[in-house]
This record gives structure tokens, C-alpha cells and sequence, in this order.
């Protein structure tokens, strides 16, 4: 495990697998999800989000973010959040 987190060196792990997928489910709302997987310890972590459009320059996003694994794994000890985030474009 690298002891210092950098632009090159974003995760604590040696090796982490991450995908991300997003879809526009109307012209209003776009959904997407991205995960990491860590295979050594089995743990991961999930970050689903969804945007809506409210007005032209207004928008809500849900975020969450679940964390999976046994204790003392890379993403095992944090439990889950969630967010709204309200953003106003000027």
C-alpha cells in the first residue's frame, strides 16, 4: 500500500477495477452509476446518481455513495452517504 494519495496515485490500493455508465432516461434526467472493486480484499463501492433538470439554469442531483466490505478493507469501514446537491448556472 502506497503511503501518500497524488493525481497518479488516486487509491490506496495496488490494483482497484472501476466502470462507470450513464444514460439520459429523458431530455430532464440523466442517470448514471460508477463503481470500484478491489479484488484483493473484496470490497467496493457503488455511486449511483441521478440529475434532474428543473429550469433552464437549475438543477438537483441525488447522489449516493455505498460502501461494501469487511472491516479494515479499502472501502469497507466508511458505510454509505447520500447527497442533493442544487446547482443554480448564471
Amino acid at each position: 500500500m502506497s503511503s501518500s494519495l497524488n493525481v497518479k496515485n488516486l487509491t490506496p490500493s495496488r490494483f482497484d477495477v472501476f466502470a462507470q455508465v450513464s444514460y439520459p432516461a429523458t431530455p430532464l434526467i440523466n442517470v448514471s452509476l460508477s463503481g470500484m472493486f478491489n479484488p484483493y480484499d473484496k470490497s467496493s463501492y457503488a455511486g449511483p446518481s441521478a440529475t434532474f433538470s428543473l429550469t433552464d439554469n437549475i438543477s438537483l442531483m441525488l447522489v449516493g455513495q455505498i460502501f461494501m466490505g469487511d472491516k479494515l478493507t479499502e472501502f469497507g469501514d466508511f458505510g454509505q452517504m447520500y447527497f442533493l446537491d442544487l446547482k443554480w448556472s448564471f
